[in-house]
């Protein structure tokens, strides 16, 4: 492996991995083929392409990144948006758009779109995101007027006017005029003034979250 101390790209670059670096800085585009490992930070501003496995203590996207292979970071910061095959990331936080397989995370804060599979233990949907696949949690908190398509969590809480086309939850809150098409409840839930569809008592969630 290539092991270099700080990269700066304004133009075009385009390496052959595996390639590891303390921290790179995208202005322009680049271009890995292979592994990339940075142990520091990676911040694209620009675009960055990964066919190969991406390792990063934290990544800050502005721009746009595509992932290929398997991703570890500890944090991800998305302004941007990214494309990922999935992996682990300990903190995540999106605030423009994320698009993935399956991703386990430690916490995460939705504030933009996703499309994907999302597992962790505290996951916050934020008001007005739009979450496309599957939400699985320990903690899950769905903020106002957020539209989810399936959330599964151990404890619940969906604020007022948020949409859920189905949730499973161990227990849940459901706050007023939100909407849920299917409620599948392990324990109890609390509903008073929603707009529930469907609701089935089951034994266990489809999914375990963490």
């Amino acid at each position: 492996m290539i092991a270099l101390s700080e990269m700066k790209v304004g133009g075009s670059v385009k390496l052959k991995g595996p390639v590891s670096f303390d921290t790179i800085e995208i202005g322009g585009s680049l271009k890995v083929e292979g592994d990339l490992e940075v142990s520091n930070e990676l911040k694209i501003g620009g675009s960055g392409r990964i066919t190969g496995k991406l390792k990063a203590g934290r990544v800050r996207i502005g721009g746009s990144l595509s992932v290929q292979g398997e991703v570890e970071i500890g944090e991800l910061v998305i302004g941007g948006s990214a494309s990922l095959a999935g992996g682990y990331v300990n903190e995540l936080a999106i605030g423009g758009s994320l698009k993935t397989g399956t991703l386990r995370v430690e916490r995460a804060r939705i504030a933009g779109g996703f499309q994907g599979t999302l597992i962790g233990k505290e996951i916050v949907v934020e008001k007005k995101s739009k979450i496309r696949g599957k939400i699985v949690a320990e903690k899950l908190i769905i903020k106002r007027n957020a539209e989810v398509e399936h959330a599964i969590a151990t404890e619940a809480v969906v604020e007022r006017n948020a949409d859920v086309d189905i949730l499973e939850c161990v227990k849940c809150v459901i706050g007023r005029n939100a909407w849920v098409g299917l409620l599948k409840y392990v324990e109890d839930y609390d509903a008073p003034e929603a707009d529930v569809d469907r609701v089935e008592k089951v034994d266990s969630l489809s999914m375990k979250p963490g």
